[in-house]
């Protein structure tokens, strides 16, 4: 395939068959190519470690996780709350929540309908003082549910 700019590019053929694209950039070709590309819909190696950003959530009466946002959250409590998700995909996706205990700790975490427990029974927090901190792990299943359980060994610092 011979070298085209983006804008070419995209009216000739897909990125995933490009062996190479340019972009320009202040008057100047900014090659990418031999660059590994992540697909989706294709099995793939990575030879490094993959990570994506930590979204905050808000603290409340009631703490949502919106999942079109993102996979791991993080929050720290000041008073006894109640978890809920927004945006909940049809199945597959997954991610934690670590939740730290605030100023006046130990503080509660109660969950909404949207969530579902493993053997029906709903995960305590177990950090207790000021800043321990509980990991939560949610899997969304094919009814729409999020699966939410307690991370092993989730309880650290100040708990």
């Amino acid at each position: 395939m011979a070298d085209q700019n983006v804008t070419e590019l995209a009216a000739a053929t897909s990125v995933e068959d490009a062996d190479r694209f340019y972009m320009e950039q202040s008057g100047a070709d900014k090659s990418v190519a031999g660059a590994l590309l992540a697909r989706v819909g294709k099995a793939q190696t990575f030879t490094g470690g993959q990570k994506g950003t930590i979204t905050t959530l808000t603290d409340g009466a009631t703490v949502t996780a919106n999942l079109a946002v993102n996979n791991n959250f993080k929050v720290t409590l000041g008073g006894n709350r109640t978890l809920s998700f927004s945006n909940i995909p049809t199945a597959g996706q997954d991610g934690w929540i670590d939740v730290i205990q605030g100023t006046g700790a130990p503080f509660t975490l109660s969950y909404d309908a949207t969530c579902v427990f493993n053997g029906g029974t709903a995960p305590v927090l177990g950090a207790s003082a000021e800043g321990g901190l509980d990991r939560l792990v949610y899997s969304v299943d094919s009814n729409g549910k999020v699966i939410v359980s307690l991370g092993a060994g989730a309880v650290s610092a100040g708990a």
